[in-house]
Order: C-alpha cells, then structure tokens, then sequence
C-alpha cells in the first residue's frame, strides 16, 4: 500500500532533497568520469563528505535556491497585501513583479563579495544610499553567515545581477541557457497557485539572468513538474504534460521574442531522458553521459529526470547516479534531488544524508514557509 505524504512533507523533501543533491555532486563537480573513480571507486561518490565540523558544503545552486525562496515569499506577502487593500476599497499597492526576487539574488551576490550597479538604468536609480543598503540588508539569509561563502558561483548569474538591470524574456542582456536558471527553481512549484502559474513565474526568474529560450523555458518546466509533483501526481505523466507545456507558445507569453519553437530543444531533452527510461537502459554514468554533461538548462533537466525515472522510490540511488558523470555534477544532482524529494517525501530522504546536510535547517524552515504560503500567481 502507498504512503500518503502530506504537501509539506512534499516541500521540505525537495528543497532538503535539492540540496543534498547538490552537496553530493559538490566534490565531483569539476571531475570527469575517469578522475571520479580514480578517487572514489567504481561505483563514484557514494556519500557526502563532511567538513571538520562534520558538515557537508551546498554550493551557488542551494544557495541562489535558498534566495529564490526568500523572494518568493516577499512576492507573496505583496501580492496578498494588493488583495486586501482591493477587497477593503483601498488602493493597493504597486505591483513589482520579479523585482523581490531579483532583489533577493542581489542580496545573494553580497555574501559573495559584490554589490549590484546602482546608477541609470538599474532599479536602484535615483535611490539614495541608504535606501539601497536598506534593500541589500532585508531579510534573514543575507545574515546567516553559512552562506556567506564563495561556493564556486556561476560567471552568467554574477554577471548578470552585477548590472543591477531587471532583465526580461523581451529584454534580454545576453543570450545564455546555462543550467544556472533552471537550478534554483523548484520553490517556485511550492508556492505557485498552480502549475501553470509555475511555469510562468519560473520563467520569469530564471531570465532574470539567463536571456536564452531554452535557459528559461526551462526553468520554467522544472517549476511546473515540481508544482505537480507537490499535488502527488505520478512523475511519468507530470513529464509527459511538461513537454507538451515546453512546446505549447501560448503559454510562453511573457517572452513575445522567442521564437515559436523556442520550447523544441527543452521538450527533446524531456524525451530522450523518458526515452531512455523507457528503453531499460543500464542505470551507469555511460548512459547518463547520453544525454549531455548537464552545463546547460534542458541537459541538466534531462538528467535529473533520468535519474529520478530510473529510482523513482529510491532517493539515494536517484542522486548518486544523477552525480557521477563528467558533467555539472551538482546541479544536476540538486534537480534530481528536488524531483525525487518531492516524490517521496522528507521522511524518506536517509537521515545520515540529512544529519551531515550544511543548512539542513533553515532549507527546511525555508520549504515549510514557502508551502504554508501556496497561492503566488503569474500576474506579475
């Protein structure tokens, strides 16, 4: 008999999922097949490994992921903040779209050591100082001082928020589909009103730096299947209705510019990782090596699912094979890891992978806050 598990079990399995995807691929991320069994055997990476304080470091995916989340909220808060003031007869608030998360990620790029642009043409523009610093200060995780550190962050999502522009999927500033977009996207299936919604608001975040189709058509995927996945829907038929999401324009209408298969090369990736499955094909890194190395959004997609395809009830055999491969190791281990957490739940997930997790606590608190506050819509 199946397990029922609750929503919130769904929320904090795929953000603490996530990032001990994240935290497994973190070691091997630069390794090629070769150098990962030179050094950890046949089998490759098996555990995650701890520090001196027995702690095992997440990277920019969990970090920028954590931010995302904290965004998110803010746009949540607003947006029920506009529906007050509408139901009492008030004027509401402005509304200021992606502008919480974007300044989320700018909160991100100070613990790495930078600040955002602030003269013309940036959404600091014509702030005083003070009211700048004030934004750069606000909320809780740019104070924690855990993730106050350099995890090999990515040069697009640097570059990009560096400029202090809000970029748009009709305003691009470059034409990048790194995997950096989509990696830090699954709060957004937590608290979207629907997957639709998901995939929308996905989108839109991830072309807050990444200005190709296929980096946030992508993005905004993952986001629906997680949106999904959240309502227990089965992770065969929630891929199968996102290729059919990837390649339906209609719903690419924040983005007038793409073209109008734009979705093409994220709905193939989709399919050759179902295919794949499908076919019984050995669970090694040779196949997983089939469908790219995972550097940039609809490869690194397609090997999260792969993997969370081929153990759908097997969290630890979904990660390590998501990880051990020459390509991104820890973003594509963080995608799996948020789709097969969101399967099946936080209390599935080996608690000596959680017990060792750097953060574990508050990505929960950050998952539970996110699904308590379900309801975000695309209306940004």
């Amino acid at each position: 008999m199946a397990t029922h598990v609750s929503r919130s079990a769904r929320a904090v399995g795929c953000l603490v999922g996530g990032a001990v995807g994240d935290a497994l691929g973190a070691p091997v991320e630069f390794f090629d097949l070769n150098e990962i069994r030179r050094q950890y055997g046949s089998r490759g990476i098996l555990a995650l490994e701890p520090n001196s304080a027995g702690l095992a470091h997440v990277t920019d995916d969990t970090q920028m992921t954590m931010f995302s989340g904290e965004g998110l909220l803010e746009m949540r808060a607003r947006e029920r903040s506009r529906e007050q003031c509408s139901a009492a007869g008030r004027r509401p608030v402005d509304n200021t779209g992606m502008r919480p998360v974007l300044e989320a990620y700018h909160r991100w790029l100070v613990t790495q050591g930078s600040r955002p642009e602030t003269g013309p043409g940036t959404v600091y523009a014509g702030m005083r100082e003070d009211a700048v610093s004030a934004v750069l200060s606000a909320g809780k995780l740019v104070h924690v001082p855990r993730l106050r550190a350099r995890r090999a962050p990515g040069a697009t999502c640097l570059e990009a928020l560096q400029t202090g522009v809000h970029t748009t999927p009709d305003r691009p500033r470059n034409n990048s589909k790194g995997c950096g977009g989509v990696m830090r996207v699954a709060p957004v299936g937590i608290i979207a009103a629907d997957p639709v919604s998901a995939f929308r608001l996905g989108f839109q975040l991830a072309a807050l730096t990444h200005g190709h189709p296929s980096g946030y058509i992508t993005a905004g995927v993952l986001a629906f299947m997680i949106s999904m996945l959240m309502d227990g829907e089965d992770l065969a038929r929630t891929a199968q209705q996102a290729i059919a999401v990837a390649r339906n324009p209609a719903l690419h209408g924040g983005c007038p510019t793409a073209p109008g298969d734009s979705g093409e090369e994220t709905a193939r990736a989709l399919e050759q990782a179902i295919g794949l499955s499908a076919s019984g094909a050995p669970a090694t890194p040779e196949t997983v090596e089939r469908l790219g190395a995972g550097w940039v959004a609809e490869e690194a997609l397609a090997i999260g699912l792969f993997a969370a395809l081929t153990f759908p009830r097997d969290f630890p055999s979904a990660v390590r094979l998501a990880v051990n491969h020459s390509g991104d190791s820890d973003s594509t281990g963080s995608i799996c890891g948020n789709i097969a957490g969101a399967i099946i739940g936080a209390a599935a997930i080996p608690r000596l992978f959680c017990q060792e997790l750097e953060l574990r606590r508050e990505v929960r608190r950050l998952a539970i806050g996110l699904n308590d506050a379900r309801g975000l819509t695309a209306d940004v």
